[in-house]
């Protein structure tokens, strides 16, 4: 399976890691049929993959499936010739996708859940994740009591759902540091409810700003920090030195 190693997505503690005796591989149609070709030579193959993860801290399982190919890795070194054919795997389905950023633990259960949708489809579906992780946004602002819609019975006008672009200029109002974070995000959102070309290195763009965006609403970090910098620059010293009045 390679060098990449994920967290369990139940525990959040440990790594998984792929269960003895769990691997089943097969090769394509394709791939089969390729073998009476002249020219056939093993990095032509490619095929499917299942296997069972297992974590090593609360030992939950979860299942995987992808895909493989092999690629001639054979070079020179000293004169001789080193390394062989590799088989390399692409994950496409989990059963438990772990998480690709681990989300603070005061996020509201609607916006966390949208993400974790996200999540399972970063593997298998660039543009229907890139739209998951819009709604995620959507979530966010809902939670942040952004209004949905303007108008109604007591303004005497129709009532007009908002679209995301103008909820997130009316979170401008009160946080103009993190709606133009989330209009970033809109923009890949976007792209992938039009069917545009979102490839994955775009969505871990938009998973590396909005953990950064909940890590400022829900874990405050750069508050805390910021009074803990204040509170030892008033004192000029350690917060555990005592301070002695002067007599």
């Amino acid at each position: 399976m390679g060098s990449r190693a994920w967290k369990c997505p139940n525990c959040r503690v440990a790594l998984l890691k792929v269960k003895n005796g769990s691997l089943a591989i097969g090769e394509s149609r394709d791939s089969k049929e390729a073998h009476s070709h002249d020219a056939w030579e093993p990095a032509w193959i490619d095929g499917r993959f299942s296997c069972l993860l297992i974590c090593l801290h609360c030992e939950g399982e979860v299942g995987l499936v992808g895909t493989y190919e092999v690629r001639d890795e054979r070079g020179y070194a000293n004169g001789e010739e080193v390394g062989g054919d590799v088989r390399y795997y692409k994950p496409l389905y989990f059963t438990d996708a772990p998480r690709i950023f681990d989300i603070p633990d005061g996020t509201p259960v609607d916006v966390s859940d949208e993400i974790g949708r996200s999540f399972q489809l970063y593997w298998s579906d660039t543009l229907a994740c890139a739209n998951r992780i819009r709604a995620a946004i959507e979530a966010l602002l809902t939670a942040q009591r952004v209004n949905r819609s303007v108008g109604g019975r007591q303004s005497r006008k129709c009532r007009r759902m908002l679209s995301l672009h103008e909820r997130i200029e009316l979170f401008m109002e009160t946080r103009p540091e993190l709606a133009d974070k989330l209009l970033a995000i809109k923009w890949i959102g976007n792209a992938g409810t039009h069917s545009a070309i979102v490839t994955a290195d775009d969505l871990l763009d938009a998973y590396e700003i909005l953990g950064f965006v909940l890590d400022e609403i829900y874990v405050r970090r750069s508050v805390r920090i910021g009074a803990l910098a204040r509170a030892i620059n008033r004192r000029r010293a350690p917060r555990s030195k005592r301070q002695t009045k002067s007599r």
